[in-house]
């Protein structure tokens, strides 16, 4: 199953535990104790655990794809209150994928 890595801004345990659920390994900024560190250093440690981020920060992980192209996936999200159709979202993203190596993956609330 894939490995997911919640950026800071979808750190909400109510989200992991969603994408917990439907059967994903997940881990979260704060359980990795990487709170504060910009976004370049989230992504490095994504890709130094083998886990896709997950993140609300749509502008900058554009740009930090097109610098940094070979990664473990980034999935960029807008912003959902709602943390089960969030997670459900997500898993139809990527449920039926093999890898998500250097993919960027856009999950809209609608």
């Amino acid at each position: 199953m894939t490995k997911l890595y919640l950026d800071e801004d979808c750190s909400d345990k109510r989200l992991k535990k969603a994408l917990i659920k439907l059967g994903y390994d997940v881990q979260t900024t704060p359980e990795a104790g990487n709170i504060g560190k910009d976004d370049k250093a989230q992504l490095i440690y994504a890709i130094s655990q083998n886990r896709a981020i997950v993140t609300h920060n749509r502008k900058d992980f554009l740009r930090i794809h097109k610098e940094t192209p070979n990664h473990s996936g980034i999935i960029i999200c807008t912003q959902n209150p709602n943390n089960q159709q969030l997670a459900e979202k997500i898993n139809e993203k990527i449920i039926n994928r093999d890898e998500l190596t250097n993919l960027l993956l856009r999950v809209n609330k609608l």
